[in-house]
């Protein structure tokens, strides 16, 4: 049973360095748009619409409930 904890510790581990990796990715990605395009730069006014649509988007990724 110890085995089975490492490998879970290191499976956790690899995970979460990989979606660090994926999330500093987005976050550059999105920089270097916005800098191109800083007409795209959302406003306050803006955040209910990109909840709904990033909430639809990970609906869709999710599968039925």
């Amino acid at each position: 049973m110890k085995d089975d904890r490492g490998l879970a510790n290191t499976i956790e581990t690899t995970l979460a360095e990989t979606m660090t990796g994926l999330f500093d990715l987005v976050v550059s990605d999105r920089r270097a748009r916005l800098v191109l395009n800083p007409f795209e730069i959302p406003d306050q006014k803006s955040a209910p619409s990109i909840f709904r649509k990033y909430s639809a988007i990970n609906a869709a990724f999710s599968g039925p409930a």
